[in-house]
């Protein structure tokens, strides 16, 4: 029925469409074909090639590398310039397979999948730039199965500098060169730019690895719109991408009004989002540890004469690969729905690494969660855990550690009395290779880093976890300092001395990197360039071994996890103090034995008194000394019984 229909109005729809060829712009071309190219994204990838942390493995990136070939095709039909394929960056670091095989399995990842750009985020920079970016602006090469290989993927980033100039080891865009395909099998050729773009993130990676090199950011969004609006103008390109690392909608939102950027894809916040900005600028990333891929069309028509114009972003969203994990074992049933080349790249880093992903550390049998549903990144069993071992590993009282350090976490399953914790956990725990520093500071300066955490009330500050401590605090103040019971500080009263020394552990982390917040900069640093630093670690996860098998040796292999939240919200109120019992008396000596009484002179004889008379004074005087002596005998009992029952009193 739509196709009659179609046919007997199409001598009026032509001439509609010669009417909008003449006064309508390009853009707004209204298409009878229209000619489809699928754009897939993937962001902090971290190393997740394979999630090893269960037992069973999820092959997370076969199974999107299938979703993927579905629409490029395999074997003999296989055409990888039917689909864009790009990543938003955070490749590498993270992942126990990753970290521990230097990365090398993702670079092989991306040049199998055939990726057509990665841009370039701060995770990148964990291992030194150069030792996953080539001089020549590609992925870094990899030896994969005894073959040496030259990784050719593009990396591409518009607006990072060094030392004031613009770095060479990547490049600002690329141009694709792709085939859409329309819905009766036609297809035309189109060309897509690849803008590579980030927001300053200096702040999240170590000075010494960035700031202090030269590098920075340079966020210039007029830059941008105006390179987009030249490739299009001097016809280099028939649509535009911005890849950035950064959330997507953020930088969607900051673009010019009319903007040639027709999409935008990116990631680094590690959350699921799609949509469009009121101007009409799409955007869409996914979330992180290859849980989520992106998938979105560019919509294409031709113009009178056979030239590509683009029309849409069409159907930008998410799809997620874990809501049914199932399928994503690596079995019979799923060979289907996994991609065989990535889980065979796969099943080759599980091998080489197989010893840290079975050899286990010890046990827990509390829950080390990342972050509790509904709770602040101040409450995380899993960050006081890795407070308290960087903690002991510089025989520190207390440790700290920033909100985006804690990346993993150790939940006891359903009714599982138990967790075994192994090698690669804790590796995974401990991703970014730091070193664990130790400081001695007075009660007075752990006031002022605390004070320097809460400056955020949104715990964008550097510092969220602690351990060794408890912070009571309300809005951005400090209330009071306990520790072991001990009250340090309340209520702007100090109870210990402000210049007493206390060991603190943190990452060289946050020795080296500043988040100014309310005008409040990072004390740590000062600190760390002082006599304050009196001890070094290895690294953080070599460190963490050796202090859980010192552990686990001492307890029958059981790990104590520190699962309360230090960070406090609240007022606190200072216990009364107990008088300290006061010492028992000592024992009241018994009394000496009186002396006899001289015998009183005899009386004067007196008149004998008639009878009756002399036996009633006689009675009377009788009667009177055995008064008189039963009281004396009463009170020397009395005196000598209180000692011992004042004694056995101090006692209870």
């Amino acid at each position: 029925m739509r196709k009659a229909l179609r046919a007997l109005v199409l001598p009026v729809a032509l001439a509609a469409l010669v009417a909008l060829c003449v006064f309508a712009p390009a853009r707004a071309f209204a298409e009878e074909a229209t000619y489809r190219l699928p754009v897939f994204e993937t962001s902090d990838l971290h190393g997740y090639l394979v999630e090893t942390s269960g037992d069973v493995f999820e092959f997370r990136l076969a199974r999107i590398a299938d979703a993927v070939n579905d629409v490029r095709g395999a074997g003999g039909t296989y055409r990888s310039e039917t689909a864009i394929l790009l990543d938003g960056g955070d490749i590498y670091q993270g992942n126990t397979l990753s970290n521990l095989l230097d990365g090398w399995p993702m670079s092989a990842y991306l040049d199998l999948m055939d990726y057509d750009a990665v841009t370039i985020g701060n995770h990148e920079f964990d291992w030194g730039i150069d030792n996953v970016v080539d001089d020549d602006a590609t992925v870094m090469d990899y030896a994969y199965d005894g073959i040496a290989t030259v990784n050719d993927v593009p990396v591409v980033m518009s607006n990072l500098y060094r030392d004031g100039a613009p770095v060479t080891f990547t490049r600002p865009y690329v141009i694709l060169e792709k085939t859409a395909l329309g819905p009766d099998g036609r297809e035309i050729a189109v060309r897509v730019a690849v803008i590579g773009f980030a927001l300053d993130y200096a702040e999240a990676i170590k000075t010494s690895k960035f700031a202090g090199l030269g590098y920075e950011i340079i966020e210039d969004f007029a830059a941008v719109d105006a390179l987009a609006a030249q490739l299009e103008a001097d016809g280099t390109c028939d649509a535009t991408i911005l890849l950035v690392h950064a959330s997507a909608p953020d930088v969607a939102a900051r673009l010019a009004p009319g903007t040639a950027v027709d999409l935008v894809v990116g990631g680094h916040s590690h959350k699921n989002r799609s949509g469009a900005t009121s101007a009409g600028v799409a955007y869409m990333q996914p979330t992180n540890y290859a849980q989520a891929y992106c998938h979105a069309e560019l919509v294409f028509a031709l113009d009178a004469a056979g030239k590509p114009l683009f029309q849409a972003v069409e159907g930008a969203g998410f799809v997620s690969v874990v809501d049914d994990r199932s399928l994503l074992y690596d079995t019979e049933a799923n060979a289907g729905n996994l991609d065989g080349t990535v889980v065979a790249l796969s099943d080759v880093a599980i091998d080489a690494i197989a010893e840290a992903l079975t050899q286990t550390v010890g046990y827990i049998t509390e829950s080390a969660e990342k972050r509790p549903e509904g709770t602040s990144k101040r409450c995380s069993p899993c960050g006081t855990w890795m407070c308290t071992i960087m903690a002991r590993a510089v025989d520190a009282q207390v440790g700290f550690i920033n909100g985006g350090g804690v990346r993993t976490g150790f939940p006891l399953e359903d009714g599982a009395p138990f967790r075994n914790i192994t090698v690669s956990d804790v590796y995974t725990m401990f991703p970014f290779g730091n070193r664990i520093c130790g400081l001695e500071l007075t009660w007075e300066e752990v006031l002022e880093l605390l004070t320097y955490s809460l400056a955020d009330k949104e715990t964008r500050s550097l510092i969220t976890v602690v351990s060794g401590l408890d912070c009571y605090f309300t809005d951005t103040e400090v209330n009071a300092i306990a520790c072991d019971g001990r009250t340090i500080y309340a209520n702007g009263t100090w109870y210990a001395s402000p210049q007493e020394r206390v060991r603190v552990a943190v990452s060289d982390y946050l020795t080296t990197s500043d988040v100014v917040v309310d005008g409040k900069s990072n004390p740590l640093i000062a600190w760390a360039a002082s006599d304050r630093l009196v001890e070094v670690a290895e690294v953080d996860s070599e460190a963490a071994l050796e202090v859980l098998r010192a552990e686990a040796a001492a307890g029958d292999g059981h790990l104590a996890v520190d699962g309360a939240t230090h960070y406090v919200e609240g007022e606190y109120v200072v216990p009364a103090v107990e008088p300290e019992p006061a010492p028992a008396p000592e024992p009241t000596p018994a009394p000496e034995p009186e002396s006899e009484p001289a015998p009183a002179p005899a009386p004067a004889p007196s008149p004998e008194p008639a009878p009756a008379e002399q036996t009633n004074w006689v009675l009377i005087a009788a009667v009177g000394a055995g008064v008189v002596a039963a009281a004396a005998l009463v009170i020397w009992a009395i005196r000598r019984k209180r000692p011992r029952e004042e004694s056995e009193e101090s006692c209870r």
